[in-house]
């Protein structure tokens, strides 16, 4: 190992410069979450959003996806192993009409409205990309997710994986447990985040809260995923108010840290102040 060498002046205002930049270049390509009225805004790099089994991850994806849509005038793929891609256009196109989804799933609106989400979700199409696990490349496959965010920041402006404890399957390493999986994928995010020009938003799944447990304990399988990340985001639902709380338990840039929003959820959409999402 190399000593230790105290810097020159030089050579701290020169780090201190660069880090200025790369905090205005990760504002300039940030994309709201959820809502501009939330105050979080996700920027390039690896960015995490985690939750509990049922606790609204994949809903989560569609209505931060549905944001970025209104919002913004990227091009975005979705990386979906929860849900196929046809199921992630509707829940889409549902927010964005304003039009609860279970209604539109069970064939509960009228013929009139059905058309008008199906119309929509075409729209979506244009501007959003999704590969699932029925795609050639397979989303709860490791080789094929690396695979694609290797390739992907180079042709979207946002990239949305829904949710990284679902990728099960190695082809290398047809014997690898999903926590050697988990751990991989982590390794290989951590290595990717240097070079991203553009937001990568993954969602993760926590194990359920108990005392004296931070995060990071948390996070099913491997806990340094909250390490590799520059942003990191807990859904927390409260199903009988029908609130949900998302904290920013992790923001490397500094002014987001410890940020708490609370919003509705109404029939598949968030409620945040005046801008409903």
């Amino acid at each position: 190992m190399d000593e230790f060498r105290q810097q020159t002046p030089e050579e701290r205002r020169e780090k201190a410069r660069k880090d200025r930049e790369r905090r205005e270049a990760a504002r300039q390509n940030s994309v709201p979450f959820l809502s501009p009225n939330s105050g979080i805004s996700l920027g390039k790099g690896f960015n995490l959003v985690c939750a509990q089994s049922g606790h609204s991850k994949s809903t989560t994806s569609a209505n931060f996806v549905a944001a970025a849509l209104e919002h913004t005038k990227t091009n975005i793929l979705v990386m979906s192993n929860e849900e196929t891609s046809s199921a992630v256009y509707d829940r889409i196109a549902c927010i964005l009409t304003r039009t609860p989804f279970q209604k539109f799933y069970n064939k509960r609106l009228s013929g009139q409205q059905q058309q008008v989400v199906e119309k929509a979700a075409s729209t979506v199409a244009d501007r959003v990309e999704v590969l699932d696990f029925e795609s050639r490349l397979n989303m709860c496959v490791a080789e094929d997710v690396e695979r694609v965010l290797s390739w992907a920041p180079k042709q979207f402006g946002l990239i949305v994986l829904d949710y990284i404890q679902n990728v099960t399957v190695s082809r290398q390493a047809p014997q690898a447990s999903t926590w050697d999986i988990s751990k991989r994928l982590g390794l290989f995010l951590k290595d990717l985040s240097q070079s991203l020009t553009v937001p990568l938003v993954v969602f993760a799944q926590l194990k359920p809260r108990a005392r004296a447990e931070d995060i990071s304990d948390r996070i099913q399988n491997d806990k340094t995923l909250f390490n590799h990340a520059l942003l990191c985001v807990e859904i927390a639902p409260d199903f009988e108010t029908r609130e949900t709380t998302f904290k920013v338990h992790k923001d490397r840039f500094g002014p987001m840290q410890g940020k708490e929003i609370k919003m509705q959820f109404r029939d598949g959409w968030y409620e945040c102040g005046e801008d409903i999402i």
